[in-house]
Order: structure tokens, then sequence, then C-alpha cells
């Protein structure tokens, strides 16, 4: 089990929020074009961008009292509007768009706003958040992770949106705290997804070869039994993911200092813990997706080493803590079939998978929008 170093303060401000704004939902130099046609393609998808005067519905009620979701949505988007905001310079000439919608199921997005003209969106559901935190509350409430925090028993809560379902929450507030932080983090890794959609050509290069203008990660059915392109692509997107929470977080402390080793494996537990549980809510897809957690792997296993973690120390890490959080999840009554993936599968991405990404990754590449993105750079603070 992983070892928490000074926990108050190893987060550098990460969820401290962001300056004011109009809309808490969404980043970018937004042009009211920009909005509205923004607005079309995402109700075309059954959603609709948040806005500062959007309600949702309550999440679920613990003790008779209703939590507020858009309170949970705005903080963790917080982060996400920091962080593209200090590299908006980036995607010059092109602008990047961001929204939080309003769909109560795990999706993510990346589209062209205007076609022929290099702005693109990128959009997140605030179920994407308020599952996962459904999610940690429920590991959370099994003994495993996070031995140092009490326990002080469970509290039984009712699920109001989008279904109706009853599970078990920590009595613990530091519990919960926690659960809501993990959530933050995954939330924050399908936002990263998407945004290697773009920056890393996959989007530019689906326009290309299909003529396609969005990427939406929950298609309802396999792709194409004769290619396997969107696995890879998919893939290398997690991978990227990874890349860019590394050059974010771990590289150096807001003062320039470097972080030593224990202070970077105390940030990325979280994320392992909250990307295993978003991905997990997004089901394995022949031809599309691997098993979420073996995604989740690969995600922590860049982001790992892209932090300046030594392999083998990286592998045994993440081995370590990923077992702990699956053991948690049995416990907690996640049915099996619905994260634990086979050695076969994992020997498939290791061979097949990343053969094809060592391929096709120029053909992406070349495709990409904001040349001065290199694949390897991303998010100064």
């Amino acid at each position: 089990m992983h070892i928490r170093v000074n926990p108050h303060a190893r987060w550098l401000g990460l969820f401290k929020g962001c300056g004011s704004a109009l809309n808490p939902y969404e980043f970018g130099q937004l042009q009211q074009r920009d909005r509205v046609a923004a607005i079309a393609t995402l109700r075309k998808h059954d959603c609709a961008p948040l806005s500062a005067t959007s309600t949702l519905p309550p999440v679920f009620l613990v003790e008779g009292k209703a939590q507020d979701g858009m309170e949970i949505v705005k903080a963790a988007f917080a982060a996400v509007r920091r962080g593209f905001g200090g590299a908006i310079h980036s995607f010059r000439p092109g602008r990047l768009c961001g929204f939080v919608t309003d769909s109560p199921y795990a999706n993510g997005m990346a589209w062209c706003i205007h076609p022929g003209e290099p702005v693109y969106g990128l959009s997140v559901t605030a179920g994407s958040l308020l599952e996962t935190v459904v999610a940690a509350y429920r590991v959370l409430s099994v003994p495993g992770l996070d031995a140092a925090l009490p326990m002080e028993g469970t509290l039984e809560a009712t699920m109001e949106w989008p279904r109706l379902e009853t599970f078990l929450i920590p009595g613990s507030q530091q519990r919960r705290d926690r659960g809501v932080r993990y959530a933050h983090c995954g939330f924050l890794a399908v936002f990263m997804h998407e945004f290697a959609h773009v920056v890393r050509g996959h989007l530019g290069y689906e326009m290309a070869t299909r003529g396609s203008l969005y990427m939406d990660e929950r298609p309802l059915q396999p792709a194409a039994v004769d290619t396997q392109m969107r696995l890879y692509i998919e893939s290398d997107a997690d991978e990227m993911a990874g890349r860019f929470l590394a050059t974010w977080l771990l590289r150096s402390q807001p003062d320039g200092r470097p972080m030593d080793e224990a202070q970077k494996l105390s940030i990325a537990f979280d994320f392992l813990v909250g990307t295993t549980l978003a991905f997990s809510a997004f089901p394995r897809v022949q031809n599309l997706y691997h098993t979420g957690t073996l995604r989740a792997r690969v995600l922590m296993g860049a982001m790992l080493h892209w932090g300046g973690i030594e392999g083998s120390r990286a592998d045994q890490w993440i081995e370590s803590n990923m077992r702990d959080v699956l053991l948690c999840m049995q416990a907690a009554g996640y049915p099996a079939e619905s994260y634990l993936y086979s050695a076969a599968e994992a020997k498939e991405l290791m061979t097949s998978t990343w053969s094809g990404i060592r391929r096709h990754q120029q053909d992406w590449i070349r495709c990409a929008p904001f040349k001065q993105v290199k694949p390897r750079v991303t998010l100064p603070e």
C-alpha cells in the first residue's frame, strides 16, 4: 500500500480554483458563434453545455439530505480551467474551447467546432465526474485504501440521478472528501484524453480519412471488424494523457524546485485511484477500447515514466497499488466483468496495439493542428 507524504501540502494548489468568469463551466477564448455551434453539436449527442445558471438534479441523498452536484462539478472543472488557461498561447493561431455538459452518463468528446477552421471543442459530461464520486465513496466504504483515514462506519445513500440505486458511503467526512478528490483526478484524466485527440492529430486524421468532425467516447457499436485503427488511437490518447499530466504536475514544484519521488508518488496515487474508477465506466469494446482498468495502467505508466520514475520501480508501484484498488472494488460489490482484464488482453495491448500505434503515429502527427505543441510538450503552469 502506498504511504502518503505530507498529504496536506502535496496538491500544489491544484484544486484551489481559478479566477471568476461569467461561465465557470467553460474555458478558452470563446466567441458567441463558438457557443452557438457547440450547443448545436452537443445537442445532437443528447447533452448541452452547463452555464452559470444551470442546475442538476440532486446526485444522491445521505441521511435525507440532498448533495449538490453543481458544486462538485464546479470545483473539479476549476482545475481544468486553470491548467488550460495557463497554456492558451500554445494553441495559436487556432483556439481550444472546453465545456462541461449536463449528461448524467460518463462520456467525453473532441470535435471541430467550425469545419475548415482551427477551432476545437473538448467536452466531458458532469456524469463522468459524479459517477466517479459514487464509485470512490463505495470503495472507500470498505477497508483498504487510505488506511490512515478513520472509517467511522458507513452510511446508506440513495442515488437520485441518473438512476435509482442504494449504496454505502463512508461515515468519515475525511474519507468522503478524499473520494471527491479521487473523482477530480479521474475527471481531469478524461479531459486530458480528449485534449490528446486534438493535439496528437487523431481528430484531424479522422476528418481527413473518414470525414468525421468529432470523436465521441461512447459509440454503441464495435468498430468495423477489418480495422483496429480506432483502438490504436484511443490507446495512444490514454498514453499521451499520462504524459500531459506528468508535465503539468510532476516535473517541478511551483517555485521551480525539483520534486522528489515521494512527492510525485503521493500525487500519482490519487490519479491512479481516480483514473481506475473513472475509466471503469467505459466498457471494453472490440476494436475500440481495452478494459478500463488496463487503460488506466497505460495512463499511469506514462505519467510515472514521463514524471521521472524509473521503469521497474514504476511498474511495481502501479501493480501493487492497482491491486489494492481492484480488491476494494471487488469488496464493494463491483461485478468482475466490469473491471478485470485477462492476461491475453494485456498481451494484446503490449504487442499488437503498441505495434499499431508505432506504425501510424506519424500519420496522426501530420494532422496535428497546433504545430507549436510538440507531441511531448503540454500545459505549462
